[in-house]
């Protein structure tokens, strides 16, 4: 039992870095289209327009290339854990995966979704108005233009409307929290 718990837990990092390697991928997406668009700016592309499209493709091939590989390193993980716990069932490949797993997840994991669930949320509201913030300074000190502001105000209000919206959904159906 001790052995399967601490696959687990090793699984669970396995994920962690797989989507580590996904999203720090669209990050060097973005940082290399931001370093192409300057170079273009800066007037580089005058002489090298070449060299800007292949420094496009490589990031473009690259983020490719990390979403691959974190969809198959994830795709293992979920198979491993589906051959420890036979009762897990879904495929990382179909839109409803995650509604599937949770469904299959007894009361003690699904309470472990709630409590991680309500922490990220409690986290991103405090991460979202410290972002805000700096945007707003970065906006009147550096001229850094209105639109990251607008950016994470957008993101503040999806996440609250998001939350609030399901408690009232709760609310008026109670039957359902439980499901």
């Amino acid at each position: 039992e001790e052995v399967l718990e601490g696959m687990e837990t090793k699984i669970s990092f396995v994920i962690w870095f797989s989507n580590l390697i996904m999203f720090g991928s669209y990050f060097f997406f973005a940082t290399g289209v931001w370093a192409a668009d300057l170079a273009e700016i800066k007037g580089a592309l005058v002489q090298d327009a070449t060299g800007f499209w292949v420094s496009l493709g490589a990031v473009f091939l690259h983020m490719a290339y990390a979403l691959i590989v974190s969809c198959i390193i994830q795709q293992k993980a979920v198979n491993l854990t589906k051959e420890i716990n036979p009762e897990k069932r879904g495929s990382i490949y179909d839109t409803k995966f995650q509604d599937k797993w949770l469904a299959n997840c007894d009361e003690a994991e699904r309470f472990a979704v709630y409590k991680c669930s309500f922490k990220t949320f409690k986290v991103m509201q405090l991460t979202g108005m410290v972002l805000w913030g700096i945007c707003l300074i970065g906006q009147m000190i550096f001229g850094t233009g209105v639109f990251a502001t607008i950016i994470v105000t957008v993101f503040m209000i999806i996440q609250i409307s998001v939350y609030s919206v399901q408690g009232i959904y709760f609310a008026k159906h109670p039957s359902e929290v439980m499901k």
